[in-house]
């Protein structure tokens, strides 16, 4: 059998871990002003700190910077602890948040203390980690804490926003800082929750201040495409380091050849291609059903790769990135382009060529030939062996 500890053998740190466990249950007392998903109660302070740490290890890929997501999970579940004493500030209750700091400051001493000393010291780090809002980490805790609130509003209808006729200068007010946790969250909020509930009525806005939210949503669209071509500018960039032959020879182009036609097939298109080594164009074929007007685009291209040293898709991303055009670098549209489908031909990792195909969308003509390079790179490599 298992010895009884008597009260006295059991040790004060235990005693502290306990006695704050216990006092944390009253956040389940706490209401909150948004209501449930089904509209019928309002939720508590427990159920909102749940509800945000499955929400930051769901969403965490969005956040801008990478984050701890154990430390960010621990900040959402700890965050509105302080309103067991100082209750629940309304977002949108001026008055109150006159004094909610100097509430949940004197809370925070309290509640934090009731823990040993060490995790005292960790757990009020983190909640004043959060209230600073400047790591990544506080960044999209905080982004969690604005995101979920607004969702459940949008799920009951609108009912909250329109009842206390909430205004849209309000919560972009609120959102203020949103996108420098996730713009990527805080564009599905313009688009997905604000943006229907200002058009249906629900959150109250002047037309200046629908104006302001289309401005907000383009401005975040627009740097949302940045980041695209950012991370498309990195995996062509993987690309042209990676596809690089050993050696090349005519028999080789004939094979690239064949396989850009396997590729063009399996899309379903036709495309004319292009083979330049050393300066020489040393095959060019037209599939049936392209046109003569691929061969000025093949053209273009290829003037492209060799300018810049870079795929043409590369250069695409590239001046979308930048806001820039080719008419800024002195280049003229009639004998250059920076629509992909031209690739840089690499023999031991240096350029000694190109490789370029036409006639699909220009992202489909890059991977076309992207793809055959990549295929005759693993026959040559198994023919080796």
């Amino acid at each position: 059998m298992r010895k009884e500890i008597s009260e006295s053998e059991i040790p004060e740190r235990l005693k502290q871990q306990f006695e704050f466990i216990l006092e944390i249950d009253k956040e389940k007392m706490i209401e909150r002003q948004t209501h449930l998903s089904d509209g019928l109660r309002r939720e508590n302070d427990a159920e909102h700190a749940w509800h945000l740490a499955l929400m930051t290890i769901l969403l965490g890929e969005y956040s801008n910077e990478p984050v701890d997501l154990l430390k960010t999970v621990t900040m959402v579940l700890i965050h509105d602890i302080v309103e067991i004493d100082a209750g629940d500030t309304y977002a949108y209750d001026e008055e109150g948040k006159k004094t909610q700091q100097e509430r949940e400051q004197k809370a925070a001493d309290r509640i934090f203390r009731l823990l040993p000393e060490d995790q005292s010291a960790k757990l009020r780090g983190i909640w004043d980690e959060f209230e600073a809002w400047e790591t990544p980490e506080a960044k999209f805790a905080h982004v969690m804490d604005n995101v979920q609130p607004a969702m459940l509003n949008a799920a009951t209808g609108g009912n909250d926003w329109a009842k206390r006729r909430v205004k849209l200068e309000q919560i972009l007010k609120r959102n203020e800082h949103t996108a420098e946790g996730s713009e990527y969250l805080w564009q599905y909020m313009l688009n997905q929750i604000i943006g229907p509930n200002v058009e249906n009525g629900n959150i109250a806005a002047t037309p200046s201040e629908k104006n302001q939210l289309k401005q907000e949503t383009r401005r975040l669209q627009t740097m949302a495409e940045k980041s695209e071509s950012r991370k498309e500018m990195d995996r062509v960039l993987e690309q042209e380091k990676n596809l690089s032959f050993s050696s090349f020879t005519y028999g080789d182009a004939w094979r690239l050849a064949e396989l850009i036609q396997e590729g063009a097939r399996r899309e379903n298109s036709a495309v004319s291609m292009r083979i330049e080594l050393n300066g020489t164009v040393i095959l060019q074929y037209l599939m049936d059903g392209t046109a003569e007007e691929n061969l000025n685009w093949m053209r273009r291209k290829c003037n492209m790769v060799h300018f810049t040293g870079h795929s043409s898709y590369y250069v695409y991303h590239l001046l979308k990135e930048n806001n820039d055009t080719i008419e800024n670098w002195g280049l003229d549209l009639k004998d250059y382009t920076f629509m992909g489908g031209g690739f840089p031909l690499k023999i031991g990792g240096s350029t000694a060529g190109a490789v370029i195909v036409s006639g699909c969308p220009h992202e489909i003509d890059h991977k076309i030939v992207t793809d055959a390079i990549a295929a005759l790179i693993r026959e040559k490599a198994e023919a080796a062996v």
